[in-house]
């Protein structure tokens, strides 16, 4: 193999400064409820993301103190440990998908991932035969452990959350959506400047300078919006540039731990065998094997 990045750490532009390129959507459980006429839902609080689909019915669902009124075609986002509640009119019952999923980054549970989606939307009617078909195949994949099903699951909740997300983009300008994100919109240097600078040493007094926090402040916002403190995420990148360094370079171990920011191949070789499982050279001929 050749290298592609002799002479500096590598920093092509699939690098992004945010952290989507490595967010994975986790299903959990889903189910489309076919609510009794007495049906009411008690206070409670969920430590995962929830969508809630209307198909037909009336109802109301209240999320942190905000009521939403449910009807045909309207999407209820809640977040994780926030309490919610619901009821109905007898007379209408409602019909719904409740998903359950998760959102990780680099593996993290991520609970303010989703933080830029609003709480409510009514997406076009082009657009809910989409999300009912995705909904439904999240219904039929998941809580089977097969993992051909658990993709499937995962790919449903992705594609549903994907095509809400377009709904609100196309319905509020990125400024609007950035500006009901504040947090996000101040780690945006930080993530661009460990894209830049993973390859050397980087505390977090320089990271909250970059972003004009306290240390303690961007700890704080940081773990909420990405689940991992800096110091994690940090590690996270730096294996996953390794991962690919070790899938398309023929550099020696040591040199590859010294380009993505580890002077010393032996703690190197234990922090990738900590986070991946095995050692370099094991992922690196697995995935010699695997080709």
């Amino acid at each position: 193999m050749s290298d592609p990045t002799a002479g500096h750490a590598p920093n092509p532009a699939a690098q992004d400064s945010d952290f989507w390129p490595d967010v994975a959507l986790v299903a959990l459980r889903a189910n489309l409820h076919h609510c009794e006429p007495e049906w009411r839902l008690a206070p409670r609080v969920r430590p995962n993301h929830q969508i809630w689909l209307v198909e037909a019915g009336s109802g109301e669902l209240t999320v942190a103190r905000t009521q939403h009124l449910l009807e045909g075609g309207v999407v209820v986002l809640v977040p994780p440990a926030v309490p919610h509640w619901a009821h109905h009119d007898p007379r209408s019952p409602l019909q719904c998908y409740v998903l359950h999923f998760e959102v990780r980054i680099l593996g993290a549970h991520a609970p303010g991932a989703l933080a830029a989606l609003p709480s409510l939307l009514r997406p076009q009617p082009s657009i809910l035969p989409e999300l009912r078909a995705a909904a439904a195949d999240m219904c039929r994949e998941v809580g089977d452990p097969a993992p051909e099903h658990v993709l499937l699951a995962n790919a449903a909740i992705t594609r549903l959350v994907g095509l809400l997300w377009s709904v609100n983009t196309a319905n509020r300008s990125l400024g609007s959506i950035r500006a009901a994100l504040p947090a996000h919109t101040r780690l945006e240097p930080v993530l661009a400047h460990i894209a830049d600078h993973y390859d050397r040493p980087l505390t977090l007094a320089e990271l909250a300078s970059v972003a004009g926090l306290s240390p303690t402040h961007l700890s704080h916002i940081f773990r909420g919006a990405v689940g991992l403190s800096p110091f994690q995420y940090l590690q996270r990148y730096r294996m996953r540039r390794a991962r690919h360094l070790l899938q398309t370079t023929d550099l020696g171990i040591a040199e590859i731990g010294r380009r993505v920011g580890f002077t010393d191949p032996a703690y190197f070789s234990r922090v990738f065998r900590r986070l991946e499982g095995m050692t370099p050279t094991q992922y690196r001929d697995m995935c010699a094997t695997a080709a």
